[in-house]
């Protein structure tokens, strides 16, 4: 009989009569017993990238296993290279690198510039009516500049040259405007025409007569220059058409005319009387013309033998 062990098998023995010694049966193997393996110990350590072993020790017959330990992996990891971006350079976000094993993992990005910071800004070239000017800004990191254009402010203040006034005498201007910084001529003025004359109410300086024409004359109140206007010749006076007017002393009866100024002889005052025709008569002082003798005037005294006619 062999007890079994975990370093061999056992077996039940064989029977054999105690007498004679035979062999009366054969016995059967006994399996062997299983390892009694302690807690193990670790003989190779695992590394990030390489298995670790661990070995364990069979407590009965000092045999030994062994157990393959998986990599760790990178498990403390740490970003270097780290740059942060500013408006004069790029940033990056850094490299990945494994502070056990100084492994590099991965690469970082680049990360943009950031944008400027710019100040209010500064004129550095003045705009003027025709030219345009410059204002620069500075960042208040970097100090880095840009400019920027100014419009020009055009002719903004104006002044006007060479008025002149309009009289009645002479033309006047409205005048040319100018800028007044730079002097330049915007725009030329136009011509006034002159102003008219203004007349008084006229002073008549010669008195029309019935065979003259008369004049008046106004003055201009503002230059003192004068124009005349002629009057028309007085009409004379004249009598009512058709009146019968009884002249004694040329023993005559007349007839006005039509013009009021002219008189014909229908006959005669006293027909005892010689008759005297003039070339005119005064009628209320009024001189009238005879012009005529009515075809009848002397038709009865010739009848009679009266008639005497004298032509004065």
């Amino acid at each position: 009989m062999k007890v079994a062990t975990c370093a061999q098998q056992g077996y039940t023995g064989d029977t054999y009569c105690k007498d004679c010694n035979t062999k009366l049966t054969s016995g059967n193997s006994i399996a062997k017993k299983n390892h009694t393996w302690d807690a193990g110990k670790i003989t190779t350590a695992a590394t990030c990238g390489g298995k670790g072993i661990k070995t364990y020790t069979c407590t009965a017959c000092n045999i030994t296993k062994t157990e393959e330990i998986p990599a760790t992996g990178h498990q403390h990891t740490e970003l270097r290279n780290v740059k942060a971006a500013t408006c004069a350079q790029e940033g990056y976000t850094g490299d990945t690198y494994c502070k056990d094993c100084n492994t590099k993992l991965s690469s970082g990005k680049a990360i943009t510039k950031t944008e400027h910071t710019w100040d209010t800004g500064k004129i550095t070239q003045n705009a003027t009516c025709t030219t345009k000017g410059i204002k620069t800004f500075t960042c208040t990191i970097c100090e880095s500049t840009r400019i920027q254009e100014i419009p020009e402010t055009g002719h903004i203040n104006k002044i006007t040259k060479f008025v002149k006034e309009i009289s009645c005498t002479s033309e006047g201007y409205t005048g040319d405007i100018y800028c007044q910084e730079c002097g330049k001529l915007l725009e030329e003025g136009t011509v006034i025409p002159k102003t008219e004359h203004t007349w008084n109410g006229g002073e008549v300086t010669k008195q029309p007569t019935t065979e003259e024409t008369g004049i008046k004359t106004y003055t201009c109140s503002s230059c003192g220059a004068t124009r005349t206007e002629e009057l028309e010749k007085l009409r004379p006076q004249t009598i009512t058409p058709g009146k019968i007017i009884k002249d004694k002393v040329t023993n005559g009866v007349y007839k006005v005319q039509k013009d009021g100024l002219s008189v014909e002889f229908t006959k005669s005052v006293s027909k005892n009387a010689s008759v005297k025709i003039p070339d005119t008569i005064k009628v209320n002082g009024i001189t009238c013309k005879v012009t005529g003798i009515s075809a009848n005037a002397f038709k009865i005294m010739c009848h009679l033998g009266l008639l005497r006619l004298e032509r004065m």
